[in-house]
Order: structure tokens, then C-alpha cells, then sequence
């Protein structure tokens, strides 16, 4: 691998919409820059590197602070920190970035190609060559680096990593089998929460998190901890790493793989293990979890995120009795309110699956995600009971086109075991559909319209006889009788017929 400079801080290599690739410059002096592009795992990944670099430009202790410094501020303290700490934002080099060079002594650490459609994991070793683009592709300076970001907090868990043992002589917490990454989690892939503002510099300010959050979120909190570009640990527990696992960059940029980029691909390994959410009760401010449960709330394909927006706002608004919590929002909900006419909750991840330890992507795992978009003058209580309510009349409605699907197919003689995924094809159909009304719906809790939500809930409701006349024949004169006793399809408290 050539020795030239890539630096991130000039570099473009941030994928924006509607603007191309960017650089970590760009970010902090472009107020026009809005969304992050790629994948929701690329998105997230990249805002927490963001606010990773905001929290080490300037260390506000409450929320005072927050409020004086301002998203300008925060811009500007970023701009010089990366400015004055340019030469540790190199992809290559003596000290290249949150990278490993003590790998390149390691033989067993063995180099592998960089299957860029695989990310944000590699190809397994013994993977069949099936498609042409599972072929070695030359990647760009670019992709590696935001593989690389990927894979700090993100990478799967499994074999696909260099087995050789803990670069420590003391530390025994490795096995052939990698932990996952600790924001994707050891199951099926952790549901990540942020708040977005008008554009991405907004959405760095909202998220940043000061001292006395960190210590109320963290009591053990290390806050004096520098960044892991300033202060690579040399192997799994020294000094440095103590202090990262238990710092805010734990959330932010965890090192859960030790990588150093060769001529012909990349050394991986695991790096710093972390205690799993369900086993050891770990902790990040961007997941949501079950408090009753004591687990995370887990990414679903099949339910997008707005839909569990009233079980993010629990904590927000149940104070004291919520069964969920999400610490970025229940920390700074009200003081977001009280700043910006406006803001996002932003949702999303990836869904894996996993078999003896190996994290991959099968069958229908896959991305999903949510921006929901709020206005701060409508959020009062109200709003949250209103959002429960339709939420449930949508989820009712839901139910009710699949018991009538089923109801017909039951009278038709289908067998019982055959009927089960036909209900569940046509609830997923009208699922479909009804995500194509969420900023409705969302606007409808807090506007206070009865009219415009009765409109829209006959709407939806329509769209339930429409899912139901498709999947249930009436041609033939039994047909027809089965089509006419079952098509009753209600919304909660409603009446059952749409005409």
C-alpha cells in the first residue's frame, strides 16, 4: 500500500445528499449540508463519529453551557480542533487513523481483500464465489475509510476476524469467535436512535452530550478521556483502553476491532470487548431498551421504526412509569424544545442474524429506518396520548384485515397451518401501505384535527378493503358468500364498513 496522504479533515469521502462526498471540513463550515447518504449503518455511524470529534473540541459541563455555546460554537471549536489536530486524521502513515500499526509485526494476523459489497462486514474465508461482484474489487480511499468507521461500533460478530489471540498477555476475554460490535449487539442487531436538526451540523449540537449527562448517564464516567486518535490503547487493557470503555467514546467510537489497511487489503482482528446489554447490563445513550424486560429494543424489517415512536416517548412523557427509555431522548427532549421551532427523531439499523456466535445478513434481514419530523410547539402531553391512540387504531386496523383474511380462507377449507402466513401477508400488505401516511399520522397527533384524522383513518381503512378484495377471491358463487361474511374490517371503536 502506497504511503500517501489521505486525510480525513480535506479529504471528500462523506457521502451527503444532493451534494457528493464531503470531508469532516466540510461538515462543520456547510450549514446547507442536510443528510448524511448511504445505508443506516453508514448514517450513524459517521454522525457519532461527528459527535464524537464535537466532544473533543470543547467539554460543556451542563446545559447552560449548551445553550451559550450554541450550534455556531460548536461548529467553530470543531473546525479548529480538526485544524490543529489534522495530522491524526491520516488513513495512513506512522500513526495512521483508529488504526492498529502493531498488527503489521503480527503474521498471524493475516491479510485479507476488502469485499466492499460486504459491508460492513468481510467475506468469510470459505464464502462460494456466486455473483461477479463478490470478485476482489479495487475500493477507494474513500470506501475505506467509511469502512472502517463501520466497523468500530457495527462490526458483526463471528469467525471472519484474524484469530490470534489478545495482543495483551493478561487479557483472556477472547475466543475464535468475535464479539459484535457493541452498538449492533450480540443478537439481532440493536434499533439506534438519534436527534436530527435542519441540517447536519444542527443534528451534531442537538446530540452532543455534556459532562453532567455523561456522569448521570455513566456515573464511573472517565471525563477526561481524549479521543482514541489522540491516545491508541497498544493492546486490550491498558491504560488507554480502560479509559475509552469507560468514556464517552465508548458509544461513540468503541475500537471493537483492531484494523491496520496493507498493500493488498486489511488486518482485522477483535479489539476492545465490551459487556453485552441483556448479560452485563451495557449501557448506550442510543439505544432504546425494555426496562421491564431489561433488553434492547431490536431492529425489525418487518415493523419500521415510526411505528414504535409512542414506546421511544415514554420516558419522555410517562416520567417515572415508562416501560421504555431512550437516554438521548429523555436527556434532551426538553431542552431541544426549547431551542428549535423544529427537529428529527432519526431510526434505524440493521437486522442479522445469528447462529453459534456468527452474525450475518440472511433471508429477509435487512436496513430499515425512520426521520420522524416534529414541531416543538405541539408537543405537549396531549400529543403523546393522541400518537398512542392512533397508533393503536392503525396497529388495530392492521389486526382486523388479517382476522378477516384468515376468517375467509378458515370458511374456504384452507388448512389451518396454511392460513397462518396468509394473515400475516396481508397485515405486512397493509403495513406497506400504511407507512406511506406516517408524517400524517404523526401530524395528526399534533395538530388536533378530528376532521383531518377521520379522513385519514378512512382513508387507511379503505386501503384495508382494497388489501382484502385482492387476497380473497369472490367469483364463484361460494366465493362470493365467504368474500361477504368475513369483509368486515374495523378501525378501534369505528364502523365496520368503509362505504
Amino acid at each position: 500500500m502506497s504511503q500517501y496522504s489521505f486525510c480525513l479533515v480535506d479529504e471528500k469521502w462523506i457521502p451527503i445528499v444532493g451534494h457528493g462526498q464531503v470531508s469532516l471540513l466540510d461538515i462543520f463550515y456547510d450549514d446547507t449540508l442536510v443528510d448524511i447518504a448511504g445505508n443506516p449503518i453508514q448514517k450513524i455511524a459517521i454522525m457519532k463519529l461527528l459527535i464524537a470529534i464535537a466532544q473533543a473540541s470543547v467539554q460543556l459541563k451542563n446545559e447552560t453551557d449548551w445553550i451559550t455555546l450554541g450550534v455556531d460554537g460548536l461548529s467553530v471549536a470543531s473546525q479548529n480542533y480538526l485544524l490543529s489536530h489534522r495530522q491524526l486524521f491520516d488513513l495512513y502513515g506512522e500513526k495512521p487513523f483508529l488504526q492498529m500499526p502493531q498488527l503489521k509485526m503480527r503474521e498471524d494476523a493475516k491479510e485479507k481483500e476488502i469485499f466492499f459489497t460486504y459491508q460492513p462486514d468481510l467475506a468469510s474465508s470459505n464464502d462460494s464465489i456466486v455473483f461477479e461482484s463478490q470478485n476482489a474489487q479495487e475500493i477507494s480511499d474513500a470506501d475505506r475509510a467509511l469502512f472502517l468507521i463501520q466497523l468500530m461500533n457495527y462490526a458483526p460478530g463471528g469467525k471472519r476476524v484474524s484469530n490470534i489471540g489478545a495482543l495483551s498477555k493478561s487479557f483472556f476475554g477472547k475466543t475464535i469467535s468475535a464479539k459484535a460490535g457493541p452498538s449492533l449487539g450480540g443478537s439481532a442487531g440493536y434499533l439506534q436512535i438519534c436527534m436530527m436538526g435542519r441540517s447536519i451540523r444542527e443534528g451534531i449540537y442537538l446530540n452532543y452530550l455534556c459532562s453532567d449527562e455523561i456522569l448521570r448517564m455513566m456515573p464511573n464516567a472517565r471525563i477526561d478521556a481524549r479521543p482514541p486518535w489522540e491516545m491508541m490503547p497498544e493492546c486490550e487493557d491498558d491504560d488507554n483502553a480502560q479509559m475509552l470503555q469507560h468514556s464517552v467514546y465508548s458509544w461513540l467510537i468503541a475500537l471493537s476491532r483492531f484494523v491496520l489497511f496493507c498493500d493488498d487489503g486489511i488486518k482485522y482482528t477483535e479489539g476492545l470487548v465490551y459487556p453485552s446489554y441483556i448479560k452485563d447490563g451495557y449501557f448506550e445513550p442510543f439505544i432504546a431498551c425494555d426496562k421491564i424486560k431489561h433488553k434492547a429494543i431490536y431492529v425489525s424489517p418487518s415493523r419500521k421504526p415510526w411505528r414504535s415512536l409512542e414506546a421511544l416517548l415514554q420516558s419522555v412523557y410517562v416520567v417515572g412509569e415508562a416501560q421504555f427509555d431512550c437516554a438521548i431522548l429523555s436527556s434532551h427532549w426538553n431542552r431541544t424544545k426549547a431551542s428549535f421551532e423544529s427537529f428529527s427523531i432519526w431510526a434505524g439499523g440493521l437486522k442479522v442474524s445469528t447462529n453459534s456466535g456468527d452474525q450475518s445478513v440472511k433471508q429477509s434481514d435487512n436496513y430499515v429506518e425512520s426521520q420522524i419530523e416534529l414541531s416543538s410547539d405541539s408537543l405537549d402531553t396531549d400529543f403523546y396520548y393522541r400518537l398512542k391512540m392512533y397508533l393503536a387504531e392503525v396497529e388495530y386496523l392492521s389486526n382486523s384485515i388479517g382476522h378477516a383474511v384468515s376468517g375467509y380462507y378458515q370458511n374456504m377449507g384452507m388448512k389451518e397451518k396454511d392460513i397462518s402466513g396468509i394473515k400475516d401477508a396481508a397485515s405486512s400488505s397493509f403495513w406497506v401501505v400504511a407507512d406511506r401516511f406516517s408524517d400524517e399520522i404523526i401530524l395528526c397527533a399534533e395538530t388536533e384535527d378530528s376532521k383531518w384524522h377521520s379522513s385519514l383513518m378512512h382513508q387507511l381503512l379503505a386501503e384495508a378493503y382494497t388489501i382484502y378484495d385482492r387476497m380473497c377471491r369472490h367469483e364463484t358463487a361460494r366465493e362470493v358468500m365467504c368474500w361477504i361474511n368475513h369483509r368486515r374490517i374495523s378501525a378501534r371503536g369505528r364502523k365496520k364498513d368503509a362505504e
